[in-house]
């Protein structure tokens, strides 16, 4: 005689055996395990029991070592308590901007992307996921890495607060990438005079700044024009628009002098307009054909200045930069006459 159980998709059959018990067949651990009971009714109840843990996904529960099922119990419980990762990304960059986090806008931009391409739990994101994302990206190994260090953030702060286990992170366990070290790229005198030349006019001191005293895109679109301090010859980056949370005073040379004597201020008295340098960029590749060098302003002011100053002290200092990044990238790559051709860069008349 048989009978058959049926809960959900899975199903048993039993028969009575020629020592009057009722069987059925199991599987456990994958493998298929003869069960027996004396009875009809306590063979359809324990069968019944065992495909209902199948269909619950427990049946394998019970051949778990306690501390291997303790362990399971308590990822099971930190993937349903943790965060979809938007929120984690919207509460960590709120944390961020409330202990005065500098420079966030970049790391905003790079979790948010994180966060819209994976729709989960951020206890959910593997050191695989995380890869595929970073490969799919199309970028180079700095930025690689970069865009890997402002995910890492998120996951440490994470853990610290409760919402990720205490363990080493998705991000953690992916390795950087190796960065050449390649010579930065510069202007030459000519070209910068060029750059100037074409660049409109109400981003022409911006350019003028970032060549002339080595300012940073961000500082520059935070600088007022009450922080040209044209009394003393200086500029005062302020502390809440510096990189590194320092104030600091750069020299206004006579080159940027005649620079900023032939310029006005920008809406809201500011030195540069509300549009990103990538708008300059654009104008300048469609109307002149000028190829932008990222960060090239910058590099050039802190190479050129080297080859005149032969100061790497002074140099970190009016960068904002520590003495062996000046060094390692701009002393003694260009001579003594370029740097002076550089600061005497002028308007025309």
């Amino acid at each position: 005689m048989k009978n058959t159980v049926k809960v959900g998709g899975f199903s048993a059959h039993l028969w009575q055996a020629s020592d009057g018990r009722w069987k059925w067949h199991h599987r456990r651990q994958g493998k298929r395990v003869l069960c027996a009971a004396v009875s009809l009714d306590k063979a359809r109840a324990k069968a019944k029991a065992q495909l209902k843990a199948m269909r619950d996904g427990k049946a394998e529960l019970d051949s778990l070592s306690p501390s291997v099922l303790a362990d399971f119990l308590r990822w099971r419980k930190q993937q349903i308590a943790s965060p979809k990762l938007d929120d984690a990304v919207k509460e960590y960059l709120a944390f961020l901007h409330k202990r005065g986090v500098r420079e966030t806008r970049i790391i905003d931009v790079d979790l948010t992307n994180f966060a819209k391409a994976h729709r989960k739990p951020i206890a959910a994101i593997t050191p695989a996921m995380l890869t595929d994302y970073l490969d799919g990206l199309g970028v180079g190994p700095r930025r690689w890495n970069n865009v890997r260090a402002s995910i890492a953030g998120l996951f440490r702060w994470a853990r610290t607060m409760g919402k990720l286990p205490d363990a080493v992170t998705a991000p953690e366990k992916v390795h950087a990438r190796r960065v050449e070290d390649k010579p930065v790229g510069i202007y030459t005198p000519k070209q910068f005079a060029a750059l100037l030349a074409c660049t409109d006019e109400d981003f022409r001191l911006a350019v003028a700044i970032g060549g002339l005293a080595g300012l940073r895109s961000e500082e520059i679109h935070q600088l007022r024009w009450e922080d040209l301090k044209l009394d003393r010859d200086l500029i005062e980056v302020r502390a809440a628009t510096v990189k590194t949370g320092k104030r600091r005073l750069v020299p206004i040379l006579p080159a940027l002098a005649a620079w900023i004597a032939v310029s006005e201020p920008q809406d809201g008295n500011m030195v540069a307009p509300r549009l990103s340098f990538s708008v300059l960029q654009k104008r300048l590749k469609r109307h002149h054909g000028i190829k932008w060098i990222h960060n090239g302003l910058r590099h050039s002011y802190g190479t050129y200045r080297c080859a005149v100053l032969k100061d790497i002290a002074a140099v970190s200092y009016e960068m904002g930069n520590s003495p062996a990044m000046v060094k390692k990238h701009y002393l003694e790559m260009q001579d003594e006459a370029a740097g002076k051709a550089w600061f005497n860069i002028l308007p025309k008349p």
